[in-house]
């Protein structure tokens, strides 16, 4: 079982504290606070800056390997640069990284990243994190 948070630092802390035989899989979307800000909004409230951490911590209680769901979005968050962040972000990092091309909306401005860039943006980030498993 995996329980699945949008970084909601306190039930994260309860969880590493509680001892429970379950995963932990964080939504992520971004590498940085501000485009993190307007993908999953809870960041103003818990920043990346303080939910990396409380992710480390866990995995330091528990032993059990966080989950980074990272949904791609063509042009918002899928860039090289943005790969390279995430890996900043992560390294040294026990971890696993989950992504995910993103559904088509009728949000033109939010529409799935295509095959190439989704593949360049894993292998980015393969590349600049030995620890992380990535798919």
């Amino acid at each position: 079982m995996t329980i699945s948070t949008a970084g909601l630092i306190p039930g994260i802390e309860r969880l590493g504290n509680d001892k429970l035989q379950v995963g932990l899989a964080i939504s992520l979307h971004a590498p940085d606070n501000k485009q993190r800000d307007k993908l999953v909004p809870i960041n103003k409230k818990y920043p990346l800056g303080e939910l990396i951490p409380a992710c480390r911590e866990y995995f330091a209680r528990t032993g059990r390997r966080v989950s980074f769901e990272y949904a791609l979005f063509n042009g918002v968050n899928d860039s090289i640069v943005q790969a390279q962040s995430l890996a900043d972000l992560i390294q040294g990092m026990n971890c696993h990284v989950n992504l995910i091309s993103a559904n088509r909306t009728t949000n033109q401005k939010m529409q799935p990243s295509p095959r190439n860039t989704v593949l360049a943006f894993q292998q980015e980030l393969k590349t600049a994190v030995s620890t992380v498993h990535c798919d």
